[in-house]
């Protein structure tokens, strides 16, 4: 197990990639970087020579007479690094040095590209497309994908010809994404799980869209077919995304709406019944004030009056409030 890069051996080596992109890509670096470039060049950050282990027998120069070289501060190395990023900008330190230690590399990744996830999902791709045109080759292979009419080896060769085409979009998708990072430099290997995920979740939404869209023939949708919608499925999976959620917003609406509208319904009917109800109370109770108003004008004595008070006090109150307040009285 290697023992893990000191602070200053990680900056000075982004430096040096830094450095070499900066140079062969034609950017211009002032004089000032260059100087602090060439100094972290010709020393070495506290690092003292081997020993030769025949120095001892054939009386050679002991250790301590070597050279020594000069040693460079982390603050030094540190200023360098900053200088050469904001001159590399948009690209990271991080990017720079994976593609140029990459580069220097000879192996099967780096024939596919500077970027060792490249390669992989370039052979992945390699793999679906191959994969998806041997199967075509078989006569059971017509498109359709119709779960009611078939059945057995046909249903599993279609069922395998709408996935491959799934993860030919999602590849597609995901090497043109990881192409534009690459570019601008700003590529980050700490993403790489993502864009796994986003292969799983391309190739789940393909088959989705094509197992979920009818397709009419006599419509003009009929020039499409299901390893279309697979691929643009694979392609755009939060398009698939959104369609599930508007499918479910809209049945969750109307399940939701029919039970507003007989909560509503209920509530207006109630409200109809107590209006209906206060309107018909008013009209008995102004109907017993204008007849009291006609015994007062008439001068009858205070017996049919203290009657007619008592009638009217029944209907405003119930009976048992009425028969305690007299007790309490009494």
């Amino acid at each position: 197990m290697q023992n893990p890069l000191s602070l200053a051996d990680q900056l000075l080596r982004e430096c040096k990639a830094m450095a070499h992109y900066a140079f062969t890509s034609g950017i211009k670096i002032p004089n000032s970087v260059i100087e602090m470039l060439n100094l972290c060049e010709i020393s070495t950050p506290n690092k003292t020579p081997e020993l030769n282990p025949t120095a001892n027998e054939t009386g050679a120069q002991s250790a301590s007479a070597l050279p020594q070289r000069q040693s460079v501060s982390l603050k030094q190395v540190a200023l360098l690094h900053v200088a050469l990023a904001r001159i590399i900008s948009p690209a990271t330190p991080r990017t720079i040095l994976l593609m140029f230690e990459q580069n220097r590399k000879k192996n099967l990744w780096t024939s596919l590209g500077s970027v060792p996830l490249v390669g992989k999902f370039m052979l992945v791709a390699i793999l679906f497309l191959g994969a998806w045109i041997a199967i075509s080759l078989s006569p059971d292979i017509d498109g359709t994908l119709e779960w009611s009419n078939e059945h057995g080896l046909k249903l599993l060769l279609e069922e395998l010809f709408v996935l491959f085409a799934a993860g030919i979009g999602a590849c597609f998708s995901i090497l043109f994404q990881i192409n534009r990072f690459v570019v601008r430099g700003t590529y980050d290997p700490k993403y790489d799980s993502i864009y796994w995920t986003r292969l799983v979740l391309g190739i789940v939404a393909g088959m989705i869209l094509a197992l979920m869209i009818p397709l009419d023939t006599s419509s003009s949708l009929k020039t499409l077919t299901k390893p279309t919608l697979a691929i643009l499925g694979g392609f755009s999976v939060t398009v698939v995304y959104r369609i599930l959620m508007r499918l479910v917003n809209a049945v969750e609406s109307l399940v939701r709406g029919d039970t507003e509208e007989i909560i509503e319904s209920q509530a207006k009917v109630i409200q109809a019944e107590s209006d209906a109800s206060q309107t018909e109370n008013r009209i008995k109770i102004s109907t017993n004030l204008m007849n009291l108003r006609g015994q007062l004008d008439t001068g009858q004595n205070k017996e049919d009056l203290k009657n007619t008070i008592d009638q009217i006090l029944n209907e405003l109150m119930p009976q048992t409030e009425l028969g305690a307040d007299q007790k309490q009285n009494s």
